[in-house]
């Protein structure tokens, strides 16, 4: 800032007053450019201070929500993951959020369908061996 302000340099105007015809005295302006380039800086300062008090203010907010938004999210995951390791009987909670509502649905659905038809494909196999069995018996 110091060298900004050290090229600039002061104006300075004298004019004589008269009344009358009378010389009455001296009016004398000085304007030093210095203090205006001063006063721009500090008040550009003071702004681009505001801007980052409200920079991170907001991406404060935005992560905030975010992290609330994407919340249920966990629950999901969790879920699929028993789903995964063969827990069929899992299932998801219901969400406020219609959007993840509807996906609740969806994976509940799913979830008891893939438990069913394990559970038919369990049986029926269980049918086989037993049919399989009996056919030997009887060949025997």
């Amino acid at each position: 800032m110091d060298a900004m302000t050290r090229n600039l340099t002061p104006v300075r105007i004298e004019r004589d007053v008269m009344s009358h015809g009378e010389w009455i005295g001296k009016v004398i302006i000085e304007a030093d450019p210095s203090y205006e380039v001063t006063e721009v800086w500090e008040d550009s300062m003071g702004l681009l201070s505001l801007v980052g008090v409200f920079f991170i203010a907001v991406n404060m907010l935005v992560y905030w929500a975010v992290g609330r938004a994407l919340k249920p999210l966990g629950s999901v995951m969790q879920a699929l993951t028993k789903i995964e390791q063969g827990h069929l009987d899992a299932r998801l909670p219901p969400f406020e959020l219609k959007e993840l509502s509807g996906i609740s649905d969806k994976f509940n659905g799913m979830a008891q369908t893939l438990q069913v038809s394990i559970s038919n494909n369990h049986r029926l196999s269980q049918q086989l061996i037993y049919l399989q069995e009996e056919e030997r018996k009887s060949l025997a």
